[in-house]
C-alpha cells in the first residue's frame, strides 16, 4: 500500500545536507587560511614596526644630541678646545660671549638669572675666577663639586660633563696643556630649563616626534619627563653627562600595516570567502523550503485531524442511534439519516479540499481551458450537495490558463460550493471566463445574501466561516484553498457585491500565451 504524501514525514533533502557540509568544509578551510595569513600579518608588522621605531628614535636622539653638543661647545669650545704651549702661558677669561644672548639662558624663570655665569678653576694655583653674575653660594657649590668630580673622574681632552642638583646644572670642560697636562676648568651654571629647551626644540625628521617620546636625565635628576608605561627603550646616547632616552609614544603604532608575502594568493581567499558566502545561502534558502514544508505538512495534519473528528463523530452517533432502534417512528428515523447523509457530504467535502491543497503542491504550470473545467467543477458539486440552483455559465473564446486542472477544479469547486450552499434554492449562479491581456478572469455571482464588507478580508483566512452562524456546514479551509491555490500561480482573487445584492468572486489567473 502506498504511503499518502500528506503522512509521509519529510527531512531536510540531500541537496541541503551536500550544501551544509561543502560549506562548512569551506568555510574551516577559510578560516584557517584567513587565521595563518593573520598571524603572519601581525608578527611581520610587529617586526617592522619595531624597526621602523628604532630607526626613529636613533634620528631622535642624534637630533638633541647634536642640538645640545653644538649648545655647549658654542659656550665653551674655545676655551677648552686645542692644546696650550705651555703650562706657564696665559689663560683665557672663563666668558666667551659679549653681550649676545647665550643658548643656554635661562631666561626670566631660571634659577639663576637670564644668563649662565661663566667660572674657571686655575689648576695650578686653585684659582677661581668667576663672572658677576655668580653668587658666593654658587662659587663655593661649583668649587666643591668640580674638585669632588675631577679627583673621582678625570676629564678626557675635548670633552664635557655636567653635573645637576637644585641650584642649578654645572657644564665644564678641561683645557689641557702638552703631555696630557690638566691646566683649567672652564664651565658655566645654568638652569635644567635650558637643557631642557634644547633638547625638546631638537626635531628630527619624519614621524619621530609623534611616534618616540624623548627623556633626558643628569646624574638623578630628570631633565625633560613624560607619562610613559612602557620602559622599551629604543635608543640611548650621553652628551655631557646628559642622557637622552627614547621611548615608543603608542603600544603599536603600526599595527594595520599590510605585508605582502608568497602564500595563499589573496584572489585564492576572496575566491573562498565568495564560496563559502554563495553555498551558506544555498543551505539557508533550501533550509527554509524545507521548513516551510514541514510547516506546511504540520498545518494540513491539523486540520484533517480537527475538521474530521466532528463529521465522524456526528455519524457514529446517528448510526448507532438507528443500530440499537432508539429512535421512534418514521419522521425521526428520517431525519437521523438524513443527518448521517449531510454528515457525510460534509466528511467528503473536507477530505477533498485537504487532498485537493495536497495536490497542489505538485501542480504544474501546464495549459488548461477554462470551459471543460468550469463543467466539471458544477457537476463535482452537484453531486455533494443537493442544492438545485440554477447555474448559467458564459466562458467568451476559448481562454486558457497556467495552472494544473486538478488544482484550477478544486478552485472552482470550492467557489461554486459557497455559492450554493449560501444562497436560495431559486437563486441563479452566473459563471463567466474572459480573456483580459495577459490574464484570464473567471467570476462567479449568486444571488445570496452576500459577504459583509467588514469581514471580507477574513474570509479568505483558515476556519473562518463567511455568515458566522456556528451550524454552517464546511471546514472553513474551502476559501483558504482558493487564495492559496491561486497566489501560487501568480494570480489574485478577491471578493465583493454582485449585481443583485450576492456576492461575487473574481478570480484573475495568468493567461497562456497561445490562448
Amino acid at each position: 500500500m502506498h504511503q499518502l504524501p500528506l503522512l509521509t514525514p519529510r527531512s531536510p533533502s540531500a541537496l541541503s545536507r551536500l550544501t551544509i557540509a561543502l560549506a562548512l568544509v569551506l568555510g574551516v578551510a577559510l578560516a584557517w587560511a584567513v587565521i595563518a595569513e593573520l598571524r603572519f600579518q601581525r608578527r611581520t608588522a610587529e617586526k617592522v614596526s619595531e624597526d621602523y621605531l628604532s630607526l626613529l628614535a636613533r634620528e631622535r636622539v642624534e637630533s638633541a644630541s647634536s642640538a645640545l653638543r653644538v649648545a655647549i661647545s658654542g659656550e665653551l669650545g674655545s676655551q677648552v678646545g686645542g692644546t696650550m704651549g705651555s703650562v706657564y702661558e696665559e689663560l683665557p677669561p672663563p666668558a666667551p660671549r659679549g653681550d649676545a644672548r647665550s643658548a643656554l639662558a635661562c631666561g626670566d624663570t631660571g634659577s639663576v638669572g637670564g644668563s649662565p655665569s661663566y667660572f674657571r678653576i686655575d689648576l695650578r694655583d686653585r684659582g677661581f675666577l668667576a663672572s658677576p653674575a655668580a653668587s658666593a653660594s654658587t662659587i663655593e657649590w661649583v668649587r666643591d663639586s668640580i674638585g669632588a668630580a675631577m679627583r673621582t673622574s678625570p676629564l678626557p681632552a675635548g670633552t664635557f660633563q655636567s653635573l645637576a642638583a637644585p641650584r642649578g646644572v654645572v657644564v665644564y670642560g678641561v683645557k689641557y696643556a702638552p703631555y696630557n697636562a690638566p691646566v683649567a676648568v672652564y664651565g658655566l651654571v645654568t638652569c635644567p630649563l635650558a637643557l631642557a629647551t634644547i633638547v625638546t626644540g631638537a626635531h628630527a625628521r619624519g614621524a619621530a616626534d609623534s611616534l618616540v617620546v624623548l627623556i633626558a636625565t643628569a646624574g638623578r635628576d630628570t631633565l625633560v619627563r613624560h607619562n610613559l608605561e612602557s620602559t622599551r627603550a629604543l635608543a640611548r646616547s650621553d652628551v655631557a653627562g646628559v642622557v637622552l632616552t627614547a621611548y615608543p609614544a603608542f603600544a603599536r603604532p603600526l599595527a594595520g600595516i599590510v605585508i605582502e608575502r608568497d602564500g595563499v594568493p589573496s584572489i585564492a581567499l576572496t575566491l573562498m570567502l565568495l564560496g563559502t558566502v554563495a553555498l551558506a545561502s544555498i543551505a539557508v534558502v533550501q533550509l527554509v523550503r524545507d521548513r516551510r514544508a514541514v510547516r506546511r505538512q504540520a498545518e494540513l495534519l491539523t486540520t484533517l485531524s480537527h475538521e474530521l473528528r466532528t463529521p465522524l463523530a456526528q455519524i457514529l452517533l446517528y448510526t448507532e442511534t438507528l443500530a440499537l432502534d432508539r429512535v421512534r417512528g418514521d419522521d425521526a428515523k428520517r431525519a437521523a439519516a438524513q443527518r448521517i447523509v449531510d454528515e457525510a457530504r460534509r466528511l467528503i467535502e473536507t477530505v477533498s479540499n485537504v487532498v485537493g491543497l495536497t495536490r497542489q503542491e505538485r501542480a504544474t504550470s501546464s495549459v488548461t481551458p477554462v470551459g471543460p473545467v468550469i463543467e466539471s467543477a458544477i457537476t463535482r458539486v452537484r453531486a455533494l450537495s443537493d442544492a438545485r440552483a440554477r447555474v448559467v455559465v458564459s466562458v467568451s473564446g476559448s481562454p486558457r490558463v497556467r495552472l494544473g486542472d486538478s488544482a484550477l477544479l478544486q478552485a472552482l469547486t470550492n467557489v461554486l460550493d459557497n455559492a450554493l450552499k449560501f444562497g436560495s434554492a431559486s437563486q441563479t449562479v452566473m459563471v463567466s471566463a474572459v480573456r483580459d491581456g495577459a490574464i484570464v478572469r473567471i467570476t462567479v455571482e449568486d444571488e445570496g445574501p452576500g459577504i459583509p464588507h467588514a469581514v471580507r478580508h477574513r474570509i479568505w483566512n483558515k476556519y473562518f466561516r463567511a455568515n458566522g452562524a456556528s451550524d454552517a456546514s464546511g471546514a472553513g479551509i474551502g476559501l483558504w484553498i482558493v487564495r492559496d491555490i491561486v497566489v501560487r500561480a501568480g494570480g489574485r482573487v478577491q471578493a465583493d457585491d454582485a449585481a443583485k445584492g450576492g456576492a461575487r468572486v473574481v478570480i484573475d489567473l495568468p493567461a497562456a500565451d497561445d490562448a
